[in-house]
């Protein structure tokens, strides 16, 4: 599998770490999107993207 040079810690950790992050990140998008797009309570979403970038980054 090529994957960049940004990319080569995938094959360093267990394949479960990865689908993890990558499924807390499509989740958190979206949640984001929708509400963004369609005004529902849009002062919310800034805080909301700033908590969840929080909590995933670490991972």
């Amino acid at each position: 599998m090529f994957l960049p040079r940004a990319h080569a810690w995938v094959r360093d950790v267990p394949r479960g770490f990865t689908r993890t992050s990558g499924g807390l990140q499509i989740l958190g998008a979206a949640g984001l999107i929708p509400r963004a797009i369609t005004g529902v309570l849009p002062w919310l979403t800034p805080p909301v993207a700033a908590y969840g970038r929080f909590v995933v980054v670490p991972f």
